[in-house]
């Protein structure tokens, strides 16, 4: 390197700079060194003069260089002749001065010596070394342990409290006897040097917050400190440790964590045995309901179809409580899951509708199903869950209704996404609930009124399990309520749609002109609506005689769309003043008679002398509407009166001849499901087997074509059995159709049903309606 190109840039430098030449002797030995150049910053730091020292050698100067306690013509050697760089400070006495020099390696046999001189930065950690250390001496009085602690875990300073908390004298810390305790992280795994507070935060240069370190005493008793260290700028690479007694508060935490463990296992235990009683409960309750259905179905005199009516009633209502807890138990322990299907939701709607119609009838309200044409008609969503949380809602609304309606409405709103907003809502002109009351209304356990002269019954886990459904769906259940006004529950839920463009059935003939009479304007605004979205032209009157005098003196109706109880003149009253007074007949202007379900018997008597033309049950559903007004003026309906109801008779399928293997332990459910087998499918071969073991057998023998399989059972249970038939079929490749009929209605039931190799999956009581459309599905 020619020294002299950089001379004007190296004087400028505002440290000193030497420039040397290593000399090596015959051994290639470090001998001497020969200085070739210095700028001026290192004669003013070291007070000698370019000119006494440049190009001679260091062992002929050596009373003029600094005096250090090191071998400079060693160390710069090795520094040369290893090719490496160091940082060397030393106390110069004579100068009374810090100085520190960096020494690295240049070219062969050449090196550089930067001078600094860092007397004030000495001082100034001095000063803060010994502010460290009274600030450490007065966390005596404190409840937390201070020390200093070197690179070699040496304690340089610390405080009582320290001493106190790791159970050391003052003087065993200073020996060092810290050092042969052992140490645990708080994954409870034994800690190595390196794996220390201290060592961490002085390697990686940075502070260590509230590391937990177990610490074994000599006694062998052990204690837990939460310790955190503070890297300082010391020489001796120091840190501040700050070591805290969190032992109280890890046994806390271990009481905590075992009461926490006992907990989830009586929880567990818990659902266990609910699991466990809703299946020995579903059990007898199956033949209870079952049985009563049956018996309903013979001649009975009113007396006795009553009390077989309250019976099923009773029953019915005992399985919702059964179903309540056990859908509660599920939420609690967070095992309820969401089963996301295409659903028809108008068909939901509806079927909602039907099941609850009558609980509105018996209370003589109205009860209405409330959607635009425009719904779509599909959407992914859980039908299940869903339908449970509108019926909660809608079950209520009946309950605490005694006058009025109660009103489903659902509103769709299209997004900017692929998704759709639904906004379902139930609404009621019932008591309302007062402020008190909306504050315990969706906590378990808890009904609007608690007290042992209640009105109103029911288990207080209805909306609390509505609340809980909805929030898993995205949605959040709300509330508007006056006290004696009604109340409003609703809540909306985004999911992917799918519109049905098919209308529901084409041309409607000559029925252009609609007459709505209903003393109810939401079930006329409602009607009007559909039929308006479907081009009609309609006019509405809200009671029989506004109809009468609109039927006089408008222009002719096509059809007229008539409610039957209204007050002074009656549905059918004012059918029989058209036929009679006004003289038009069935063809001249048809009726079509809207009437609840409890009023069949008396409608029938005199929809044939009144003319009738078509009668139909509320709340209207929009399909059946549409039937009955494109079918008026078709001449096959020769002015018969005609009930449309949910059950198409049509489908009932009557295949002679099924082998049917029924798989039950229970004698009284096994003679159950034959009575119905039997009425469906009177030419069926039914073969019977108690246990699984006996199923087995029977389906080697008689090659059923459906098997109904019970779970729980002695010897072999359902399960066992159907994983064996499916090992026998695994040879010829045809499967026989598995139905699980179980009481555990828990979603992991089904799918060890399904795992186990089954099809099809019935929870008891059975469903006299699923069953005979799981038939149909296979037969």
């Amino acid at each position: 390197m020619d020294f002299h190109i950089y001379q004007s840039l190296i004087e400028g430098l505002p440290y000193g700079f030497a420039y040397h030449r290593l000399i090596l002797d015959e051994e290639k030995q470090p001998k001497d060194y020969q200085i070739l150049a210095v700028n001026a910053a290192f004669e003013n730091l070291t007070g000698v003069f370019s000119e006494k020292i440049v190009d001679r050698f260091a062992s002929e100067i050596t009373d003029l260089l600094p005096k250090s306690d090191f071998d400079r013509v060693q160390v710069y050697g090795n520094i040369t002749i290893h090719r490496t760089r160091r940082e060397i400070e030393y106390f110069v006495k004579e100068k009374n001065r810090w100085f520190k020099e960096t020494v690295y390696y240049h070219e062969p046999d050449h090196f550089a010596v930067v001078l600094e001189d860092i007397t004030e930065k000495k001082n100034t950690k001095g000063a803060l070394r010994e502010s460290v250390t009274k600030w450490v001496k007065l966390f005596d009085i404190l409840p937390i342990g201070v020390s200093i602690v070197d690179k070699n875990r040496t304690l340089s300073e610390f405080n009582q409290t320290l001493s106190d908390i790791v159970g050391i004298t003052k003087e065993g810390l200073e020996q060092g006897l810290y050092k042969q305790r052992k140490y645990y992280g708080s994954n409870g795994k034994l800690l190595s040097s390196d794996d220390m507070p201290t060592a961490i935060a002085l390697r990686e240069q940075r502070p260590i917050h509230a590391m937990e370190v177990g610490i074994e005493k000599e006694d062998g008793s052990f204690i837990w400190t939460e310790v955190s260290a503070m890297p300082l700028p010391f020489e001796d690479e120091s840190c501040v440790i700050v070591t805290t007694d969190i032992t109280e508060k890890k046994q806390s935490e271990q009481i905590l964590l075992f009461a926490k463990e006992q907990a989830d296992a009586a929880n567990h235990a818990k659902s266990e045995f609910v699991a466990n009683m809703s299946h020995e409960i579903r059990t007898p309750l199956n033949g209870v309901i079952g049985f009563s259905e049956l018996l309903s179905n013979t001649e009975l005199d009113p007396l006795q179809k009553e009390y077989v009516h309250n019976t099923i009633v009773s029953a019915n209502s005992l399985l919702g409580i059964i179903n309540d807890i056990l859908d509660f138990s599920k939420i609690e322990a967070r095992k309820m899951e969401l089963d996301e299907v295409e659903v028809d939701l108008i068909e939901l709607l509806e079927q909602i509708i039907d099941i609850l119609k009558y609980k509105s009838d018996e209370k003589n309200l109205e009860l209405l199903l409330n959607y635009e044409l425009d719904l779509p008609r599909f959407i992914i969503a859980d039908p299940v869950r869903l339908k449970q949380i509108l019926m909660n809602l809608l079950s209520n609304a009946i309950k605490f209704t005694d006058t009025g309606e109660v009103e489903l409405q659902v509103v769709f709103e299209e997004t900017d996404t692929p998704k759709g907003r639904f906004l379902f809502s139930v609404r009621d002109t019932g008591i309302g609930i007062s402020e008190k009351d909306r504050k315990k209304l969706f906590k378990e356990f808890s009904q609007g009124d608690a007290s042992t002269t209640r009105k109103f019954g029911g288990t207080g886990l209805g909306l609390a399990i509505s609340d809980s459904l909805v929030e898993m769906m995205g949605g959040s259940l709300k509330l508007e309520t006056e006290v004696g006004k009604g109340s409003v529950f609703y809540f909306d839920l985004v999911c992917e749609f799918f519109k049905d463009d098919k209308k529901p059935l084409g041309e409607f003939g000559y029925s252009k002109r609609v007459l709505i009479v209903d003393d109810n304007a939401n079930n006329r605004r409602i009607l009007s609506q559909t039929l308006i979205g479907s081009s009609q032209i309609v006019e509405e009157a809200e009671n029989g005689k506004e109809a009468l005098e609109k039927i006089m003196n408008s222009d002719p109706f096509d059809v007229v769309i008539m409610d039957y109880q209204m007050p002074a003149l009656d549905g059918l009253e004012t059918s029989r003043w058209i036929r009679e007074e006004l003289k038009l007949s069935p063809t001249d202007l048809p009726i079509i008679l809207l009437h609840s379900s409890c009023e069949d018997m008396k409608i029938i008597k005199y929809s044939v002398d009144y003319g009738i033309n078509q009668k139909l049950v509320k709340p209207v559903k929009s399909y059946d509407l549409f039937k009955a007004i494109s079918s008026i003026h078709q001449a096959e309906s020769n002015h018969r009166s005609t009930v449309f109801s949910e059950e198409d008779t049509s489908t009932k399928k009557d295949i002679s001849g099924p082998n049917i293997l029924l798989v039950e332990d229970n004698l009284i459910n096994r003679q159950l499901m034959k009575k119905f087998l039997s009425q469906w499918y009177p030419n069926a071969s039914l073969v019977e087997a108690e246990d699984g073991q006996a199923a087995v057998t029977q389906f080697q023998l008689k090659k059923p074509d459906l098997i109904l399989m019970d779970i729980q059972m002695p010897v072999m249970d359902g399960l066992t059995a159907t994983k064996t038939i499916r090992e026998f079929e695994n040879s010829n490749g045809t499967k026989v159709p598995i139905i699980a009929l179980t009481a555990g209605a828990f979603v992991e039931e089904k799918e060890r049903c399904f795992s186990a190799g089954m099809n099809d999956f019935l929870t008891k009581p059975i469903d006299t309606k699923a069953l005979k459309e799981i038939l149909q599905k296979y037969l």
